[in-house]
């Protein structure tokens, strides 16, 4: 496990020095507070259509989720902020699912085996996607997110733009600020 954990490590580090993805364009243009760093609609930047295998072996596709808001959470099993999140997440999912928020997780650096049992033991009920690898949080814009570290997530407009990403752990409070506005903005 600490050698998957290390692997990730340097994976996500290796982006962020050798810039193997393209620059947030409008990274200037964000503001930050809290902890979460947010774009004006008119600065934002369309996701990458990331895609693979799920935890459940069914493929994940990002873009097949436009005309919804998602939040598109890294997380790893044997990371603890991650682990404290995961209730909010859950909890958020099931209360604004029917108004149009999709959770999407983003599994980095656990065999799919790891990631079925530990999404079965906190009861997570929306897709996530495995990433062993790192190569899909590879595609996410340089500047979105610190990807040193786990967890953070990436918030999407109901176009499937970057509308706010966060580096570390977030509250369910943080994730119902964030999302509310997007959800009502049809």
């Amino acid at each position: 496990m600490k050698i998957r954990r290390a692997a990730w490590t340097a994976v996500c580090a290796a982006a962020l020095v050798s810039g193997c993805t393209s620059p947030h364009r409008s990274t200037d243009d964000a503001t930050l507070k809290d902890g979460v760093r947010s774009w004006p609609v008119s600065h934002r930047q369309a996701m990458p259509a990331l895609q693979g295998d799920g935890a459940d072996g069914r493929p994940v596709r990002l873009d097949a989720f436009k005309g919804k808001v998602v939040v598109l959470n890294a997380w790893a099993s044997w990371c603890g902020p991650c682990r404290v999140e995961s209730p909010g997440l859950a909890r958020t999912q099931k209360a604004l699912g029917r108004q149009g928020l999709q959770i999407i997780g983003l599994n980095g650096g656990d065999p799919a085996s790891t990631a079925l049992s530990f999404i079965r033991g906190h009861h997570l009920d929306y897709p996530t996607l495995i990433d062993a690898r790192g190569k899909q949080a590879l595609r996410i814009p340089r500047g979105t997110v610190s990807q040193v570290g786990l967890p953070y997530t990436v918030f999407l407009d109901r176009k499937g733009r970057i509308a706010a990403s966060a580096s570390g752990g977030v509250t369910e409070q943080q994730i119902r600020t964030i999302v509310t506005p997007l959800l009502a903005d049809r």
